[in-house]
């Protein structure tokens, strides 16, 4: 898994970054969000389409994927 594109989000509070990732060289899945939640964890969120999400990212995936972000997005000591 790598990083494509990082872009930190400086209009909402909550959203910290968007992030495009590649998994492999047959999947790549842009427009990850990564937000704080109310306790100032950060998830990590799937694309949507409208109103439904494109994909699922589990636990695990969403902690790897903030982990490599957030040193790009200048936020490598934020809590995660």
């Amino acid at each position: 898994m790598r990083i494509i594109a990082a872009r930190p989000c400086f209009t909402d509070e909550r959203t910290v970054a968007t992030v495009d990732v590649a998994f492999d060289d047959h999947l790549k899945l842009y427009g990850i969000t990564i937000r704080r939640a109310p306790d100032g964890s950060l998830r990590a969120w799937p694309p949507k389409t409208g109103s439904n999400a494109a994909a699922s990212i589990s636990a695990d995936l969403a902690r790897s994927i903030i982990k490599a972000a957030m040193p790009l997005v200048g936020g490598a000591n934020e809590r995660h």
